[in-house]
């Protein structure tokens, strides 16, 4: 697969804005090559407050290693080789369509995401049939769109490119507040109830659903933080808020009747990084993980958790500058 990332104007022009040079400084080199592993992660949790159960979803899906480089601002990456997909005569097959972009211009981060999933399995062992590995659902289908919007207040002295593609320096610890607002589509269906039939009892009729949907407009805030320690970066970032929801349901005993619902629901979003850098080689590992809650009663929550674990190498050339690392 090959992605080419190439930042708009208005983006660019956010590079150009003022820091303190105490904390952060560019690059002495234009462009890099690099090797990666990226891994995604997406579940889908349903649970009743009144039997204290949780019935999990996740997808038979794989990982990826490839190479890449940069120039400037445009980024070139191509994937060579798939790791990590289970047996799919175990966990059932699972076909996607995943495109997490994390954008870090310099005051603000954004993260834009477009989802597709059919297929999933659950490893809940009260659903298991006998004999088998797990409980999988090949009628399981899940799509989201969605935008996150955070703004970095402190951008004179924190970098979240120093943290999360190595392509600043940070040259003292330092952190920042954040805002940020959150807008997704999320739905989920499948051919009869998302439950197996040994658990119908744990959830009331009303809840027992075959699809689900909703529109999510939020605010969230939180606290982003870069430590060093020689030439080591380590980041962590926590940002939490709420989210106002318009929700829909089918049941699979009432196929065809959608019954509509507004709530507020929690969000979360956590990142951390840890990178090492050298003035043409670097090594860094990120993860980025979202939390969307929907309630669909003060007894029952849907609950889908997405993000992606990066593993990357490089080497930077083309020097272009005199500044000292």
């Amino acid at each position: 697969m090959i992605r080419i990332l190439t930042c708009l104007l208005f983006i660019q022009t956010q590079l150009l804005a003022q820091t303190d040079s105490n904390f952060i400084s560019q690059h002495p080199y234009d462009a890099s090559l690099y090797s990666y592993l990226t891994s995604k992660i997406n579940t889908i949790e349903y649970y009743t407050v009144k039997s204290k159960y949780t019935l999990r979803y996740q997808p038979n899906s794989l990982g990826s290693f490839g190479i890449g480089g940069s120039y400037k601002w445009v980024d070139l990456s191509l994937g060579l080789l798939s790791y990590g997909k289970q047996d799919n005569n175990k966990y059932g097959t699972t076909t996607r369509f995943d495109v997490q972009s994390h954008l870090y211009p310099r005051k603000f981060i954004f993260d834009i995401f477009f989802q597709l999933y059919n297929g999933f399995y659950s490893v809940n062992k009260e659903i298991i049939p006998k004999g088998a590995k797990s409980y999988y659902r090949n009628d399981i289908g899940m799509s989201q769109l969605g935008i996150n919007i955070i703004r970095i207040l402190n951008y004179e002295q924190f970098s979240t490119k120093a943290a999360f593609s190595q392509s600043e320096i940070q040259r003292k610890k330092a952190g920042s507040w954040a805002v940020g607002t959150k807008f997704n589509i999320f739905g989920i269906n499948s051919d009869s109830s998302l439950l197996a039939q040994n658990i119908d009892s744990l959830y009331l009729s009303d809840y027992r659903i075959k699809q689900f949907s909703v529109l999510q407009i939020g605010i969230l805030g939180g606290y982003l933080y870069n430590w060093l320690y020689k030439n080591w970066l380590f980041n962590v970032s926590a940002m939490a808020g709420l989210a106002s929801q318009l929700q829909f349901k089918e049941l699979s005993s009432q196929i065809g009747k959608i019954y509509p619902h507004s709530t507020i629901g929690g969000i979360v979003n956590v990142r951390f990084g840890i990178g090492y850098n050298k003035e043409r080689s670097y090594f860094y590992v990120s993860a980025s993980s979202d939390n969307c809650n929907y309630p669909l009663s003060s007894d029952y929550q849907l609950k889908h958790t997405f993000g992606r674990i990066d593993v990357c190498y490089g080497y930077r050339l083309l020097k272009t500058k005199n500044t000292k690392y």
